[in-house]
């Protein structure tokens, strides 16, 4: 997190901590204590700046994929790395929100390379495993590809809501665009100086309601399982 946030300042580029990272920035100046990773988002144009200035000056990180998701991986260090989520415009209206997150599910079930596990949910089970089957034959680079063109619609439009879409249903969070620009402001995590969204209070009100209430002591445990075979794919 360190090596990324100095090459983002050097050239200028923001980026935000979010979801639990977010969180144990204003609530505990550092990680969660019972967290095991690292989140931070950025806005479609930093991302593709970011892009560009790693094919010009190559930095000691580069940036892979995992299904539909981006993972920044320090060289020599591939068993750890930070979830990167890139905040897209979403239609204003709730009918065009659905449709567009429900064809990006449909992919997401495509993209899987191993059959789906067991499921308590047997509509699940069926809907990742047709998803599945039908994604076999297809190549899962051109996947990913439709998959970013489904996430940028609207780009060029003045849409009043972004989303994170690269990345499960559960976490596809919604902001209005007037909390991305109210801008950016430096944060201590663990002593350090990190960026973060100024409305960050506001966002974690939204997607945790009363984020400094403490969760129960059988709920503190980490949220995610870390990935293994990450596709690699060095921007």
């Amino acid at each position: 997190m360190v090596v990324f946030d100095q090459y983002c300042r050097k050239h200028q580029i923001e980026y935000s901590l979010c979801g639990g990272t977010r969180l144990g920035a204003v609530r505990h100046g550092g990680f969660i204590p019972w967290d095991n990773d690292v989140d931070i988002e950025m806005v479609r144009k930093e991302y593709e700046r970011l892009r560009q200035c790693m094919l010009e000056d190559v930095p000691e990180f580069k940036i892979s994929d995992f299904l539909y998701e981006k993972k920044i991986i320090l060289e020599g260090q591939e068993s750890s790395y930070i979830d990167l989520f890139i905040l897209d415009p979403a239609p204003d209206n709730k009918c065009g929100r659905w449709w567009k997150k429900s064809r990006l599910l449909f992919i997401q079930g495509m993209l899987h390379e191993n059959p789906p596990k067991n499921k308590k949910n047997k509509e699940i089970m069926i809907f990742l495993w047709v998803t599945y089957l039908i994604g076999k034959p297809f190549q899962k680079e051109k996947l990913r590809g439709v998959y970013e063109r489904v996430s940028r619609e609207s780009e060029h439009c003045n849409t009043k809501q972004l989303t994170t879409y690269n990345t499960g249903y559960k976490l596809m969070c919604t902001y209005d665009a007037e909390l991305i620009e109210a801008g950016y402001q430096d944060i201590l995590f663990c002593g350090r100086k990190m960026r973060i969204f100024k409305s960050c209070k506001k966002m974690l009100e939204k997607q945790y309601g009363d984020y400094m209430k403490w969760p129960d002591d059988k709920d503190r445990h980490p949220a995610h399982q870390r990935h293994e075979n990450i596709t690699e794919k060095k921007i």
